[in-house]
């Protein structure tokens, strides 16, 4: 797969489209520009080529210069989807925003929620159980929007791929750059970001991301979210 980008402008029905490089490019690849695939029908005249538009059952759509192409064999695009609207796949994602992911495709968003004005420790934010070993990546970021006394902390509980139930602490960070692993009530009514935590889940054990400790009055919002790397 090779990524390049549009000498000139592209209009929707357009036959031909230039390359700022076409080198290695061959007819019979698939071409895509954002949400538009192409069939490439002619490379005697490079870098402009001969195009079918639409391809694929996508619409041709008209692109302006030095919109990010790639192109390739169609094996090298297999397990790719692109849609107008959702993104459904049934393989990992080759290609996003016009970039090759080097085949091992994109984190999956597995689990988030965002809740508001809680007042007391949330022992599950949100959960998710793999289906597969893999390796998940957890994060959650936290407002105090009331400082009272609070003293807590942010979990992930997991089994891992040996079998041992795990509990680790997220840690969070300050404006000021500064990890940290409590939100403690000396900080006062501060934004905490997330901070994101690697590790290996086993197959069909449950993933928890919560909250625990004192919350003491205080109101916090919280973000949670795990992606799964799919690997």
């Amino acid at each position: 797969m090779t990524i390049t980008t549009l000498s000139t402008a592209k209009a929707a029905n357009d036959l031909t489209i230039t390359l700022a490089s076409a080198a290695g490019v061959k007819r019979g690849m698939l071409a895509l520009i954002g949400a538009e695939r192409l069939r490439i029908t002619r490379v005697d005249q490079t870098p402009t080529i001969g195009v079918v538009p639409g391809a694929d059952g996508t619409q041709a759509l008209a692109h302006l210069a030095r919109t990010p192409v790639a192109f390739g064999l169609p094996s090298e695009f297999t397990g790719t989807r692109y849609v107008n609207s959702s993104l459904s796949l049934t393989g990992p994602l080759l290609v996003f925003d016009d970039i090759g992911t080097s085949g091992k495709g994109l984190p999956a968003i597995r689990a988030a929620v965002h809740l508001v004005g809680q007042t007391a420790a949330v022992p599950a934010i949100t959960t998710y159980t793999p289906l597969v070993d893999t390796t998940l990546n957890s994060m959650v970021s936290i407002l105090i929007t009331t400082t009272a006394a609070e003293n807590f902390t942010i979990f992930v509980s997991y089994t891992d791929t040996g079998g041992t139930a795990r509990v680790a602490t997220l840690p969070l960070r300050l404006l000021t750059g500064v990890n940290v692993l409590i939100v403690n009530f000396a900080n006062g009514a501060i934004p905490y970001a997330g901070v994101t935590q690697q590790f290996r889940a086993k197959a069909g054990t449950l993933v928890t991301v919560g909250t625990a400790g004192a919350i003491g009055g205080a109101v916090y919002d919280c973000s949670a979210v795990i992606l799964d790397s799919q690997i």
